[in-house]
């Protein structure tokens, strides 16, 4: 296209943007106009609108996004609203791109905003870090969702390593919680009939089948070069030689530290 053309084509836009309605659709189509005649940054803010104001918007937006600025700190200030649901779809697209490093940065952007969220969209990011054994990211990135989200930080009492230790809350089933994966002939319950510590406990029951594994289990990020006392209890009220029993497990080598 030569420059005539071009100039009149983003004129046509610019008519376009200011004689329509500002809607999702007309953002849209402005938007990949302009992004198409190299006005890339505009494009982009048009884009921003797009999926503040239409959900549906979001996923194929940020397929562009992605295809025309890789920075992800340049991404979410030219391009992404100030919404959580945009950010973590956005981490999401990343991950299964496999751009952790930009996943990184984009999560400090979002840190930044101070913007509440819902819970479960930390989980993406989290297994993402996990699988890749990034145990300083987790912890560091973990230590954030907690400040960001009251559901989080309820979790974590005291000194204590170990979230949700005494059962209070549900269980997350992802992120630094309890897991609880369905296991053939135990049934897992919150019980508040009897407890240690806080009000509530945790009750397995089993049928007559054997069980190797009540399919509980929860991740700790531990500190190098620390010490670490781990104390649990259980009151066991079935007849087995060998009843129920905790075990600390190295993930990355599934070495066993202690078990009970």
């Amino acid at each position: 296209m030569v420059n005539g053309d071009t100039e009149a084509a983003l004129r046509a836009v610019d008519r376009a943007v200011q004689t329509e309605p500002q809607t999702p659709a007309v953002a849209w189509t402005a938007a990949n106009l302009l992004i198409a005649l190299g006005e890339t940054k505009r494009g982009l803010s048009h884009l921003r609108f797009a999926m503040a104001h239409d959900p549906e918007l979001i996923r194929p937006a940020l397929e562009l996004v992605h295809r025309v600025q890789r920075n992800p700190v340049d991404a979410a200030e030219d391009a992404l609203p100030p919404d959580p649901v945009a950010y973590f779809s956005y981490m999401n697209l990343l991950i299964a791109h496999g751009e952790l490093d930009s996943v990184r940065a984009l999560w400090m952007k979002f840190v930044a905003l101070s913007k509440p969220f819902k819970l479960r969209y930390a989980f993406g990011p989290f297994e993402a870090f996990l699988k890749a054994g990034d145990a300083r990211m987790l912890q560091h990135f973990w230590n954030d969702v907690e400040r960001l989200v009251p559901d989080a930080a309820r979790l974590h009492t005291g000194q204590n390593a170990i979230r949700n230790a005494s059962f209070e809350y549900d269980i997350l089933n992802g992120g630094l919680d309890w897991r609880n994966r369905e296991v053939s002939g135990v049934l897992l319950q919150n019980d508040d009939s009897e407890y240690h510590e806080g009000r509530h406990s945790l009750v397995a029951t089993f049928a007559m089948e054997p069980v190797g594994d009540l399919g509980l289990h929860q991740y700790v990020v531990l500190e190098p070069n620390t010490q670490y006392r781990f104390t649990g209890y259980m009151k066991p009220v079935l007849e087995s030689a060998h009843g129920p029993r905790f075990a600390l497990i190295n993930i990355t080598n599934q070495s066993r530290y202690f078990v009970t």
